[in-house]
Protein backbone atom coordinates (compact mmCIF):
# COMPACT_ATOMS: atom_id res chain seq x y z
CA UNK A 1 0.00 0.00 0.00
CA UNK A 2 1.46 3.38 -1.05
CA UNK A 3 1.38 6.78 0.08
CA UNK A 4 -1.75 8.52 -0.78
CA UNK A 5 -1.43 12.18 -1.28
CA UNK A 6 -0.40 14.92 1.33
CA UNK A 7 0.23 11.65 3.71
CA UNK A 8 3.54 11.39 5.19
CA UNK A 9 5.59 8.63 4.44
CA UNK A 10 7.11 6.31 6.89
CA UNK A 11 9.43 4.41 6.59
CA UNK A 12 12.28 1.61 8.19
CA UNK A 13 15.80 1.30 7.25
CA UNK A 14 17.84 -2.07 7.43
CA UNK A 15 21.81 -1.12 7.28
CA UNK A 16 24.92 -2.14 8.67
CA UNK A 17 27.79 -0.34 10.43
CA UNK A 18 30.36 2.19 9.32
CA UNK A 19 28.38 3.21 6.17
CA UNK A 20 27.53 6.76 7.25
CA UNK A 21 24.15 6.28 8.90
CA UNK A 22 24.74 8.87 12.19
CA UNK A 23 25.38 11.29 9.05
CA UNK A 24 22.56 10.27 7.14
CA UNK A 25 20.34 10.80 10.04
CA UNK A 26 21.31 14.30 11.26
CA UNK A 27 20.65 15.29 7.59
CA UNK A 28 17.59 13.91 7.52
CA UNK A 29 16.46 15.70 10.45
CA UNK A 30 17.78 19.12 8.98
CA UNK A 31 15.14 18.52 5.79
CA UNK A 32 11.90 20.11 6.06
CA UNK A 33 9.09 18.30 7.45
CA UNK A 34 11.17 15.45 8.36
CA UNK A 35 12.23 13.25 11.22
CA UNK A 36 14.35 9.99 11.78
CA UNK A 37 15.80 8.10 14.56
CA UNK A 38 18.94 6.08 14.45
CA UNK A 39 19.38 2.44 16.01
CA UNK A 40 15.87 2.28 16.83
CA UNK A 41 16.66 -0.82 18.91
CA UNK A 42 18.26 0.26 21.85
CA UNK A 43 15.01 2.36 22.19
CA UNK A 44 13.06 -1.22 21.96
CA UNK A 45 15.19 -2.89 24.15
CA UNK A 46 14.77 -0.43 26.94
CA UNK A 47 11.43 -0.09 26.50
CA UNK A 48 10.67 -3.50 26.56
CA UNK A 49 11.80 -3.38 30.33
CA UNK A 50 9.11 -0.87 31.06
CA UNK A 51 6.31 -2.69 30.91
CA UNK A 52 4.42 -0.78 33.62
CA UNK A 53 4.85 2.62 32.31
CA UNK A 54 3.81 0.91 28.65
CA UNK A 55 0.54 -0.03 30.54
CA UNK A 56 -0.02 3.30 32.06
CA UNK A 57 0.78 5.47 28.34
CA UNK A 58 -1.67 3.01 26.99
CA UNK A 59 0.56 0.80 24.71
CA UNK A 60 -0.07 -2.72 24.67
CA UNK A 61 2.42 -4.84 27.04
CA UNK A 62 5.04 -7.07 25.12
CA UNK A 63 4.50 -11.10 25.44
CA UNK A 64 5.15 -12.71 27.80
CA UNK A 65 9.69 -12.99 28.10
CA UNK A 66 9.90 -10.75 25.11
CA UNK A 67 12.43 -8.24 25.15
CA UNK A 68 11.47 -5.97 22.96
CA UNK A 69 8.41 -3.30 23.53
CA UNK A 70 5.26 -3.96 21.20
CA UNK A 71 4.97 -3.04 17.69
CA UNK A 72 2.71 -0.35 17.82
CA UNK A 73 5.27 0.87 20.01
CA UNK A 74 7.55 1.52 16.77
CA UNK A 75 4.26 2.77 14.69
CA UNK A 76 3.41 5.22 16.96
CA UNK A 77 7.34 7.59 16.78
CA UNK A 78 6.30 7.20 13.05
CA UNK A 79 3.01 8.70 13.31
CA UNK A 80 3.80 11.33 15.61
CA UNK A 81 7.61 11.68 14.92
CA UNK A 82 7.49 14.64 13.27
CA UNK A 83 6.20 16.57 16.59
CA UNK A 84 10.17 16.16 17.54
CA UNK A 85 13.00 16.51 15.13
CA UNK A 86 16.26 18.07 14.98
CA UNK A 87 15.17 21.83 15.91
CA UNK A 88 13.04 20.65 18.67
CA UNK A 89 14.33 22.03 21.77
CA UNK A 90 14.23 18.89 24.53
CA UNK A 91 11.48 19.88 27.57
CA UNK A 92 8.77 18.42 29.73
CA UNK A 93 6.51 17.53 26.34
CA UNK A 94 9.07 16.40 23.89
CA UNK A 95 12.60 15.05 25.84
CA UNK A 96 15.54 13.53 24.39
CA UNK A 97 14.92 15.42 20.72
CA UNK A 98 18.02 17.23 20.75
CA UNK A 99 19.60 14.12 17.98
CA UNK A 100 23.26 16.74 17.96
CA UNK A 101 23.64 15.43 21.75
CA UNK A 102 23.01 11.81 21.46
CA UNK A 103 27.02 10.61 20.66
CA UNK A 104 25.85 7.28 21.95
CA UNK A 105 22.05 6.35 21.18
CA UNK A 106 22.90 2.88 23.57
CA UNK A 107 23.81 5.14 26.46
CA UNK A 108 21.65 5.27 29.79
CA UNK A 109 20.74 9.17 28.93
CA UNK A 110 19.98 8.44 25.39
CA UNK A 111 17.81 5.44 26.49
CA UNK A 112 15.70 7.54 28.59
CA UNK A 113 16.13 9.97 25.68
CA UNK A 114 14.35 7.52 23.63
CA UNK A 115 11.63 6.12 26.22
CA UNK A 116 10.45 9.82 26.76
CA UNK A 117 9.69 11.07 23.48
CA UNK A 118 7.16 7.84 23.02
CA UNK A 119 5.91 8.57 25.91
CA UNK A 120 4.15 11.98 24.91
CA UNK A 121 0.46 12.00 24.80
CA UNK A 122 -0.48 11.74 21.15
CA UNK A 123 -1.18 13.92 19.03
CA UNK A 124 -2.36 14.64 15.00
CA UNK A 125 1.01 14.72 12.61
CA UNK A 126 2.99 18.37 13.11
CA UNK A 127 5.10 20.94 11.44
CA UNK A 128 8.67 20.19 11.66
CA UNK A 129 11.21 22.90 10.71
CA UNK A 130 8.25 25.40 9.92
CA UNK A 131 6.70 22.14 7.16
CA UNK A 132 4.06 20.11 7.08
CA UNK A 133 5.06 16.67 7.73
CA UNK A 134 7.01 14.96 4.93
CA UNK A 135 8.26 11.72 6.25
CA UNK A 136 9.34 9.91 9.33
CA UNK A 137 11.64 6.91 9.70
CA UNK A 138 14.09 4.89 12.25
CA UNK A 139 16.76 2.57 11.57
CA UNK A 140 17.57 -1.00 12.72
CA UNK A 141 21.40 -2.24 12.91
CA UNK A 142 20.68 -5.14 15.22
CA UNK A 143 18.69 -7.63 12.52
CA UNK A 144 18.01 -10.98 14.57
CA UNK A 145 14.81 -12.84 14.26
CA UNK A 146 13.28 -11.39 16.87
CA UNK A 147 13.87 -7.45 14.83
CA UNK A 148 12.65 -9.48 11.82
CA UNK A 149 9.51 -10.63 13.30
CA UNK A 150 8.77 -6.76 15.11
CA UNK A 151 9.25 -5.57 12.02
CA UNK A 152 6.95 -8.45 10.03
CA UNK A 153 4.49 -7.32 12.64
CA UNK A 154 4.79 -3.58 12.21
CA UNK A 155 4.22 -4.01 8.66
CA UNK A 156 1.57 -6.39 9.52
CA UNK A 157 0.00 -3.21 11.52
CA UNK A 158 0.81 -0.59 8.90
CA UNK A 159 1.02 -1.62 5.58
CA UNK A 160 2.04 1.80 4.45
CA UNK A 161 5.10 1.27 5.93
CA UNK A 162 8.25 1.35 3.18
CA UNK A 163 11.47 -0.85 3.09
CA UNK A 164 14.36 1.02 2.67
CA UNK A 165 18.22 -0.89 2.67
CA UNK A 166 21.26 1.62 3.44
CA UNK A 167 24.24 -0.65 1.91
CA UNK A 168 28.20 0.56 1.50
CA UNK A 169 29.43 -1.29 -1.82
CA UNK A 170 33.24 -0.84 -1.76
CA UNK A 171 33.72 -3.53 0.17
CA UNK A 172 37.83 -2.44 0.39
CA UNK A 173 37.11 1.29 1.58
CA UNK A 174 34.16 -0.39 4.14
CA UNK A 175 37.17 -2.75 5.40
CA UNK A 176 39.38 0.29 5.82
CA UNK A 177 37.05 2.12 7.64
CA UNK A 178 36.50 -0.71 10.11
CA UNK A 179 40.63 -0.91 10.92
CA UNK A 180 41.14 2.46 11.00
CA UNK A 181 38.50 2.53 14.06
CA UNK A 182 40.65 0.01 15.94
CA UNK A 183 43.33 2.41 16.06
CA UNK A 184 43.34 4.75 19.31
CA UNK A 185 42.28 8.04 18.31
CA UNK A 186 40.97 7.70 14.72
CA UNK A 187 37.05 8.15 13.30
CA UNK A 188 35.84 8.06 10.02
CA UNK A 189 33.62 11.03 10.67
CA UNK A 190 34.27 14.42 12.48
CA UNK A 191 32.62 18.09 13.54
CA UNK A 192 33.64 19.99 11.24
CA UNK A 193 32.05 23.32 8.94
CA UNK A 194 33.28 22.30 5.78
CA UNK A 195 33.59 19.00 3.62
CA UNK A 196 37.00 19.22 2.71
CA UNK A 197 38.61 16.74 3.72
CA UNK A 198 40.22 16.76 7.10
CA UNK A 199 43.86 14.96 6.91
CA UNK A 200 45.11 15.82 10.51
CA UNK A 201 42.27 13.19 11.41
CA UNK A 202 43.43 10.82 10.00
CA UNK A 203 47.04 8.17 10.24
CA UNK A 204 48.16 6.78 7.64
CA UNK A 205 48.04 2.56 8.38
CA UNK A 206 50.18 -0.57 7.01
CA UNK A 207 47.54 -3.08 6.36
CA UNK A 208 48.59 -6.47 5.16
CA UNK A 209 46.51 -7.94 2.03
CA UNK A 210 45.25 -10.67 3.63
CA UNK A 211 43.87 -8.81 6.27
CA UNK A 212 42.39 -6.28 4.11
CA UNK A 213 40.60 -8.88 1.57
CA UNK A 214 39.47 -10.71 5.17
CA UNK A 215 38.26 -7.45 6.17
CA UNK A 216 36.41 -6.70 2.72
CA UNK A 217 34.89 -10.43 2.85
CA UNK A 218 33.56 -9.59 6.35
CA UNK A 219 32.38 -6.11 4.64
CA UNK A 220 30.35 -8.13 2.08
CA UNK A 221 29.20 -10.79 3.98
CA UNK A 222 27.56 -7.90 6.00
CA UNK A 223 25.80 -6.46 2.87
CA UNK A 224 24.39 -9.42 2.02
CA UNK A 225 22.62 -10.35 5.31
CA UNK A 226 21.39 -6.83 5.38
CA UNK A 227 19.78 -7.56 2.14
CA UNK A 228 18.55 -10.81 2.44
CA UNK A 229 16.43 -9.65 6.35
CA UNK A 230 15.10 -6.40 4.28
CA UNK A 231 14.01 -9.29 1.42
CA UNK A 232 12.33 -11.24 4.85
CA UNK A 233 10.84 -8.47 6.35
CA UNK A 234 9.43 -6.98 3.29
CA UNK A 235 7.89 -10.10 2.13
CA UNK A 236 6.02 -9.83 -1.51
CA UNK A 237 6.74 -5.83 -1.26
CA UNK A 238 8.87 -4.11 -3.47
CA UNK A 239 12.03 -2.47 -1.91
CA UNK A 240 11.49 0.92 -1.52
CA UNK A 241 15.16 2.27 -2.02
CA UNK A 242 18.71 1.63 -1.65
CA UNK A 243 20.56 4.10 0.01
CA UNK A 244 24.59 4.19 -1.08
CA UNK A 245 27.00 5.53 0.99
CA UNK A 246 28.98 6.86 -1.90
CA UNK A 247 25.78 8.67 -3.17
CA UNK A 248 25.68 10.22 0.33
CA UNK A 249 29.23 11.04 -0.32
CA UNK A 250 28.76 12.73 -3.98
CA UNK A 251 25.99 14.72 -3.06
CA UNK A 252 23.75 13.77 -0.05
CA UNK A 253 21.00 16.38 -0.94
CA UNK A 254 20.59 14.82 -4.07
CA UNK A 255 20.57 11.08 -2.54
CA UNK A 256 18.04 12.24 0.51
CA UNK A 257 15.47 13.42 -2.30
CA UNK A 258 15.41 10.72 -4.26
CA UNK A 259 14.71 8.41 -1.36
CA UNK A 260 11.84 11.15 -0.21
CA UNK A 261 10.79 10.76 -4.29
CA UNK A 262 10.78 6.80 -3.83
CA UNK A 263 8.94 6.57 -1.06
CA UNK A 264 6.44 9.23 -2.12
CA UNK A 265 7.11 12.47 -0.11
CA UNK A 266 7.23 15.79 -1.94
CA UNK A 267 10.71 16.50 -3.09
CA UNK A 268 11.17 19.76 -2.30
CA UNK A 269 13.46 21.75 -0.10
CA UNK A 270 15.22 18.49 -0.15
CA UNK A 271 19.21 19.67 -0.28
CA UNK A 272 20.33 21.10 3.08
CA UNK A 273 22.56 23.81 3.20
CA UNK A 274 26.00 22.75 3.55
CA UNK A 275 26.91 24.89 6.59
CA UNK A 276 23.85 22.88 8.48
CA UNK A 277 25.72 19.40 8.32
CA UNK A 278 27.88 18.81 11.49
CA UNK A 279 29.32 16.02 10.26
CA UNK A 280 32.38 15.05 7.70
CA UNK A 281 34.33 13.11 6.52
CA UNK A 282 37.85 13.05 8.36
CA UNK A 283 40.23 12.49 5.26
CA UNK A 284 40.75 11.66 1.71
CA UNK A 285 38.66 8.87 -0.17
CA UNK A 286 41.55 7.58 -2.08
CA UNK A 287 42.97 4.86 0.31
CA UNK A 288 46.41 5.80 -1.21
CA UNK A 289 45.76 8.56 1.20
CA UNK A 290 45.55 6.10 3.96
CA UNK A 291 47.91 3.30 3.54
CA UNK A 292 51.88 3.48 4.06
CA UNK A 293 51.83 0.11 1.46
CA UNK A 294 49.46 1.02 -1.43
CA UNK A 295 51.98 -0.05 -4.22
CA UNK A 296 52.12 -3.20 -2.16
CA UNK A 297 48.92 -3.96 -2.26
CA UNK A 298 48.06 -2.67 -5.66
CA UNK A 299 50.46 -5.59 -6.81
CA UNK A 300 49.05 -8.56 -4.41
CA UNK A 301 45.60 -7.94 -5.83
CA UNK A 302 46.06 -8.37 -9.36
CA UNK A 303 44.38 -11.63 -9.62
CA UNK A 304 41.88 -9.94 -7.98
CA UNK A 305 40.51 -7.62 -10.33
CA UNK A 306 37.34 -6.70 -8.73
CA UNK A 307 38.17 -6.37 -5.25
CA UNK A 308 41.70 -4.17 -6.58
CA UNK A 309 39.16 -1.88 -8.62
CA UNK A 310 37.94 -1.16 -4.97
CA UNK A 311 40.86 -0.48 -3.58
CA UNK A 312 42.35 2.42 -6.32
CA UNK A 313 39.11 4.05 -7.00
CA UNK A 314 39.35 7.53 -6.41
CA UNK A 315 36.40 9.36 -5.01
CA UNK A 316 32.73 7.32 -3.96
CA UNK A 317 32.59 4.97 -6.68
CA UNK A 318 28.95 2.88 -6.23
CA UNK A 319 29.39 -0.47 -7.10
CA UNK A 320 26.42 -3.11 -7.98
CA UNK A 321 25.10 -4.72 -4.65
CA UNK A 322 26.79 -8.18 -4.35
CA UNK A 323 29.88 -6.85 -6.26
CA UNK A 324 33.23 -9.42 -6.04
CA UNK A 325 30.91 -12.14 -4.77
CA UNK A 326 32.13 -14.68 -6.98
CA UNK A 327 35.40 -13.49 -6.58
CA UNK A 328 35.24 -13.40 -2.68
CA UNK A 329 33.80 -16.88 -3.02
CA UNK A 330 36.96 -18.49 -5.51
CA UNK A 331 39.82 -16.90 -3.24
CA UNK A 332 43.11 -18.89 -4.09
CA UNK A 333 43.81 -21.37 -1.09
CA UNK A 334 47.31 -19.39 -0.10
CA UNK A 335 44.90 -16.40 0.75
CA UNK A 336 42.53 -17.92 2.76
CA UNK A 337 45.32 -19.52 5.13
CA UNK A 338 46.88 -16.14 5.34
CA UNK A 339 43.27 -14.65 6.23
CA UNK A 340 42.32 -17.70 8.47
CA UNK A 341 45.95 -17.01 10.23
CA UNK A 342 45.32 -12.90 10.39
CA UNK A 343 42.25 -13.51 11.84
CA UNK A 344 43.46 -16.11 14.83
CA UNK A 345 46.04 -13.48 15.77
CA UNK A 346 44.11 -10.66 16.02
CA UNK A 347 41.36 -9.17 18.36
CA UNK A 348 38.06 -11.57 17.20
CA UNK A 349 35.98 -8.37 18.07
CA UNK A 350 37.62 -6.26 15.62
CA UNK A 351 40.34 -8.30 13.88
CA UNK A 352 41.72 -4.97 14.44
CA UNK A 353 45.17 -3.32 13.39
CA UNK A 354 48.39 -3.82 15.87
CA UNK A 355 50.10 -0.31 17.02
CA UNK A 356 52.75 -0.59 14.56
CA UNK A 357 50.56 -1.13 11.61
CA UNK A 358 48.60 1.69 12.71
CA UNK A 359 51.33 4.00 12.63
CA UNK A 360 51.98 2.71 9.21
CA UNK A 361 54.78 -0.09 9.86
CA UNK A 362 54.44 -3.47 9.01
CA UNK A 363 53.92 -5.97 12.12
CA UNK A 364 56.84 -8.34 11.80
CA UNK A 365 55.75 -10.81 14.19
CA UNK A 366 52.60 -11.36 12.25
CA UNK A 367 54.13 -11.67 8.60
CA UNK A 368 56.60 -14.10 10.30
CA UNK A 369 53.74 -16.14 11.79
CA UNK A 370 51.43 -16.38 8.22
CA UNK A 371 53.88 -18.38 6.50
CA UNK A 372 57.65 -18.10 7.88
CA UNK A 373 58.32 -15.36 5.71
CA UNK A 374 56.67 -12.33 4.68
CA UNK A 375 57.94 -12.59 0.80
CA UNK A 376 56.37 -16.12 0.54
CA UNK A 377 53.25 -14.92 1.93
CA UNK A 378 53.01 -12.02 -0.68
CA UNK A 379 53.95 -14.51 -3.49
CA UNK A 380 50.88 -16.63 -2.78
CA UNK A 381 48.67 -13.78 -2.96
CA UNK A 382 49.73 -13.01 -6.56
CA UNK A 383 48.80 -16.83 -7.80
Amino acid sequence: MGTMKGEAAIFIVAKGYHMGSKWFEETFNRLPGCAFMFEFEHCLRHAGRQTVQQAESGFLAPLSGSVLAPPNYTLRFLQHGCRCSWSCAPDETCQGTNHGNRSDSSSSSGQHAHHSMLETAAAPLASTHGSHCRAVGVSFGALGPTYISHLQALIRLEPRVAVVVHVRSNHIKHGLSFLRTSCQGEKNHVVGATSAPLAKHTARMYVPAPLLVLRALLAARAQDKVLRDANEIRGERKLAYVVRYEAMQRDIGAEMGALLRALGAPASHANPPQSAVALVKAGSDFAGDMLTNMAQLEAQLLSLPCLLSMLVARGPVAFELRACERELAQLPAGLKAAMNAERSNRSMIKVALFPRECEGQSHIAISDSLSGRESRSNSELTT
